[in-house]
C-alpha cells in the first residue's frame, strides 16, 4: 500500500512538472482572425502563458494582433527571428514579457513592432542585430523594468549610456519628437546586468555623464566617495570637460527654481 501511494504522489508531481515547464509556442496564423488570443493562430494550438516563449518569426509578412481586451503573457518575444518579415500589432489591451527580440538572430528577418495603443510591459527590448528591428510608434505605452537595445543606434550599448541615444532624447531628431531640455536621470546603474556586468558602478556613471545624463542613480551610498574620486579623475585627466559639468550643474538648479538664467 505504502509502495502504491510512493508511486501515486510520484505520478502526480511528474505531471504537476511536465505541466508548469515552459514551452516555445510558434505564430502559424492558422485561425480564423490574426489575434493572438486565438489558440488556432499558434503552433501547438495554445495561447502562450507568462512561463512560455513566444514566436513570431513566421509565415511572411504576417500580422500578429494585440487589441482592446486581451490581456497577452509571455517569457520572453521574437518576432521577425526567422529569415522573413512579421508584425505584432499593439492596437489595445495589454502585453507583458520578461524580455522582447524584435529582428535580432537572423540576417534576412525583420521584425516590425507596430504600436498605437495598449500597453506594452517588457523587461528589455532589443531592435536588430543579424537582422532588422522596427517600431512603429504612434499611441500606447512601453514600459521598460531593463534596457532598450538598438544596436543601429547605440552600438551595442544599453540607451542609458549611449550618447547618440541621449541626444536623440535631447533634440527630437530620428523620432519627430520635440526637444528635451530638462533633467536627465539614468535608472539603476548598479541593478542592470547590460551594465553591472560590464563596468563597475564608477565606470558606468562616467560612461553615463559623459554620454549625455545629468543625474546618475544606482542603490548603493557606499560607492560615493570612489564614484567621486572618479568623476575627479576624469576631469583632470581631459576624460570629462568641467563646462560640460557646469552646464549639468547649471540645469539641475534651474529645474529646482535655484537660478532663473
Amino acid at each position: 500500500m505504502f509502495t502504491r501511494m510512493t508511486l501515486f504522489v510520484s505520478l502526480v508531481l511528474l505531471l504537476v512538472h511536465v505541466h508548469s515547464a515552459s514551452a516555445l509556442i510558434s505564430w502559424d496564423d492558422g485561425g480564423p482572425d490574426q489575434l493572438w488570443s486565438t489558440a488556432a493562430n499558434w503552433s501547438p494550438d495554445t495561447v502562450p502563458g507568462s512561463i512560455d516563449a513566444a514566436s513570431i518569426d513566421g509565415p511572411a509578412d504576417t500580422h500578429c494582433v494585440i487589441e482592446d481586451g486581451i490581456t497577452a503573457v509571455c517569457e520572453t518575444l521574437r518576432v521577425g527571428n526567422g529569415g522573413v518579415t512579421t508584425n505584432l500589432d499593439i492596437t489595445g489591451g495589454s502585453l507583458t514579457a520578461s524580455g522582447a527580440y524584435i529582428g535580432v538572430d537572423n540576417p534576412g528577418g525583420h521584425g516590425i513592432l507596430n504600436m498605437s495603443g495598449g500597453r506594452f510591459s517588457t523587461g528589455s527590448l532589443q531592435l536588430g542585430w543579424s537582422g532588422t528591428g522596427t517600431l512603429n510608434m504612434t499611441g500606447g505605452v512601453i514600459e521598460l523594468s531593463d534596457n532598450l537595445i538598438v544596436p543601429g543606434l547605440t552600438d551595442g550599448l544599453p540607451a542609458s549610456i549611449s550618447r547618440p541615444a541621449i541626444q536623440m532624447l535631447r533634440t527630437g531628431v530620428g523620432y519627430n519628437g520635440p526637444r528635451y531640455n530638462g533633467v536627465i536621470f539614468s535608472d539603476d546603474l548598479s541593478g542592470m546586468a547590460a551594465i553591472s556586468q560590464r563596468y563597475p558602478i564608477e565606470q558606468a556613471v562616467e560612461k553615463f555623464i559623459l554620454a549625455g545624463g545629468d543625474v546618475a542613480l544606482w542603490l548603493s551610498t557606499d560607492r560615493v566617495p570612489s564614484v567621486l574620486d572618479n568623476l575627479e579623475t576624469a576631469v583632470k585627466r581631459g576624460r570629462l570637460a568641467p563646462a560640460r559639468l557646469d552646464a549639468k550643474v547649471t540645469r539641475i538648479l534651474r529645474s529646482k527654481g535655484v537660478i532663473t538664467c
